[in-house]
């Protein structure tokens, strides 16, 4: 018996690396976390006067909104590791805003589109999107269930300037409408 050992006090034959594998049934942190609207929207004001940005109200609900339907989502989809209210204000939108002014900067044609490659949860696309309603923002990605979630997301805040594309930046680089 190489791989098993037999424990003498009931005769039952044991595998000693079941001991060391952990349980199956764990809930992961981002399961437990809660929804705090709030304290998201207070947090995100400090993000955004720390960052020299500034949302109108509409906004700070759709980014309190994007917030909500991140962390639910995230319940069921690993989108990220992020989700205390606080830290998403601050990691996930106003370190997206920061794009802002260079995007701002380099963006003075007519047509401002931005492609979000590998987007993932929608970052740093979606704030993007919000933030800047007249910039087309395609949010590629190429996992089918990320682009539906996206695609949820933009219908859920009413972004007729964002969109989810499902495929691969090498394929979807030489298509002229992208």
């Amino acid at each position: 018996m190489t791989t098993q050992n037999k424990n003498q006090n009931n005769g039952v034959i044991v595998n000693p690396k079941a001991e060391k594998q952990a349980p199956k049934n764990k809930v992961k942190p981002s399961a437990l976390a809660v929804v705090d609207k709030p304290l998201f929207l207070q947090a995100l004001e400090q993000s955004l006067m720390e960052t020299a940005q500034s949302l109108n109200e509409r906004q700070k609900e759709q980014m309190a909104d994007y917030y909500e339907t991140l962390v639910e989502t995230n319940r069921v989809m690993n989108l990220t590791g992020i989700t205390e209210a606080a830290e998403v204000a601050e990691k996930h939108i106003a370190d997206s805003l920061r794009l802002l002014p260079l995007l701002d900067a380099k963006c003075k044609s007519q047509t401002k589109t931005l492609v979000d490659v590998g987007t993932g949860a929608g970052l740093p696309g979606i704030p993007i999107a919000i933030a800047r309603p007249e910039m087309q923002v395609i949010l590629l990605d190429s996992q089918q269930k990320r682009c539906r979630f996206l695609e949820s997301v933009c219908q859920k805040l009413k972004l007729a300037n964002a969109a989810g594309v499902w495929g691969g930046a090498e394929e979807l680089g030489h298509k002229e409408e992208l």
